[in-house]
């Protein structure tokens, strides 16, 4: 097995890796290339460029003629993408450079056309040569910072999605169930915070709640330290199921996890999921709060052993390493 903390003896032995990681700035997406990056770090050395394909994208076009925003960077032997409007510059970085081309989550592309694809198991890959899944999306909650001490193991968190095509997304449902949740839990503190999908709506009721023991957080303010900081000092967290990588994110941080309670639209591989992570008792549904049956915690580090399967991939590709220099 290998270990989370040092690489294995199966690590490939690469001198250094030039990485473009493109990316679309959506917040779900940079948290599991963030994940993967800093993984790949700990275990060689890594120069990572990070392109927002907003900004700058590669075309068709660009196969015989280079943007000169890419110019100056350094060639890189290993380009990661995320995001659909990220896979055809993956695609064309990898022809014009050799590079090794990886995706994280399932593309909308032919997966043939990557050297390797990333993604949960409820996108429906199977695992292959090209394809690892892993048991939900990788993030970026760094376990090796974890310290299960009771002492430092303080917060209660709530965590607010929002519009989603998976579940409804219920203002007054909701906010009854974060009443509940306080009142039911009188000594105990609750850190709520919203995310960029809460409608404004719910923003307004948020605002309105007066129970003594919650503190609103707006993820728009820069008043408190990043979730995943946060997320390794919670004892309990409390999340609306449209946010696979808030759910996952509290799950790799190894808080106990409860599910607000919203209907599904339609039964959905993500629905699905959700529903498998209660039947194997990773969460808790919130119809069964008082339930005190311990939850599993043996949640493996999805982002780590992404990376190792990364990096044996490009090894068995490429036996021998080169150095790369900046392009004329």
């Amino acid at each position: 097995m290998l270990s989370l903390n040092q690489p294995s003896q199966n690590t490939p032995k690469l001198q250094k890796l030039h990485i473009w990681i493109f990316h679309d700035a959506r917040p779900g997406h940079l948290s599991q290339l963030e994940g993967l990056a800093s993984r790949l770090s700990r275990h060689i050395d890594c120069e990572i460029d990070w392109i927002d394909v907003n900004q700058h994208k590669l075309s068709l076009k660009n196969a015989f003629y280079l943007p000169q925003h890419f110019k100056t960077k350094v060639k890189p032997n290993l380009v990661i993408g995320a995001g659909h409007s990220t896979h055809l510059s993956v695609l064309i970085a990898g022809f014009l450079f050799k590079a090794f081309t990886s995706i994280i989550m399932k593309p909308s592309l032919p997966v043939s056309l990557f050297d390797s694809v990333i993604c949960p198991k409820h996108d429906q890959l199977n695992d292959s040569k090209k394809v690892l899944t892993t048991f939900g999306p990788i993030n970026r909650i760094d376990k090796s910072q974890l310290d299960n001490s009771d002492q430092n193991i303080t917060v209660n968190l709530i965590l607010i999605g929002g519009l989603s095509k998976h579940y409804h997304f219920d203002d007054s449902h909701i906010i009854e169930q974060i009443k509940t949740i306080c009142t039911e839990n009188p000594n105990k503190q609750w850190l709520l915070s919203n995310s960029p999908r809460t409608p404004q709506t719910m923003n307004k009721l948020l605002n309105k709640l007066e129970l003594p023991n919650i503190s609103i957080h707006d993820y728009k303010q820069d008043t408190m330290s990043s979730i995943q900081e946060v997320l390794l000092k919670t004892k309990f967290t409390w999340v609306t199921p449209d946010s696979m990588s808030m759910i996952f994110e509290a799950l790799t941080a190894g808080s106990q996890v409860g599910l607000i309670d919203c209907k599904p639209k339609k039964v959905t591989r993500i629905v699905k999921q959700v529903d498998s992570l209660i039947d194997q008792g990773y969460v808790i549904p919130f119809n069964r709060r008082t339930v005190t049956t311990a939850q599993k915690n043996d949640l493996p580090w999805e982002a780590d052993r992404a990376a190792l399967w990364l990096l044996h991939q490009f090894q068995t590709r490429h036996s021998t390493n080169t150095s790369h220099q900046p392009r004329s």
